[in-house]
């Protein structure tokens, strides 16, 4: 997941979007797809049963392990490699004169936890409610 952002991050700046910071709303998917296929891993392994509390705090560790590494090359990237995007981010954002790559990598880690949390969340009831309709049949 954490190479489907950076991939992601990558192709926007080809395409000349990268100024757009807004379109990091789209990280949403990303992670949605990712966790769902983790969940839906985790559930073939255990031949088709799923217990919640573990779909739903894998989904969690997996969102955390996504955001600290993409909040770590986002670090590098406007640290070294593209001062330029950090200057344009304190310059035009809500709040960017407050921005350090620092705190914007943890912002990121926030960021990408939060929305984890209520994907796993979601996915794991759905995924287990399916389950459990399954295993009732």
């Amino acid at each position: 997941m954490a190479l489907g952002l950076v991939v992601y991050f990558l192709l926007m700046k080809l395409l000349g979007l990268g100024n757009i910071v807004e379109l990091r709303f789209l990280n949403f998917f990303i992670i949605l797809i990712g966790i769902r296929l983790f969940i839906l891993r985790l559930k073939r392994e255990n031949n088709g049963s799923l217990d919640y509390l573990h779909a739903l705090g894998y989904g969690f560790v997996v969102a955390a392990i996504t955001s600290i590494l993409f909040s770590a090359f986002m670090f590098i990237y406007l640290s070294y490699i593209d001062p330029g995007l950090m200057h344009y981010i304190e310059a035009h954002q809500p709040f960017g004169e407050y921005l350090t790559p620092g705190s914007a990598a943890i912002v990121l880690i926030l960021e990408g936890g939060a929305s984890g949390a209520i994907i796993s969340f979601v996915l794991a009831q759905y995924i287990g409610k399916e389950s459990e309709m399954k295993q009732a049949d």
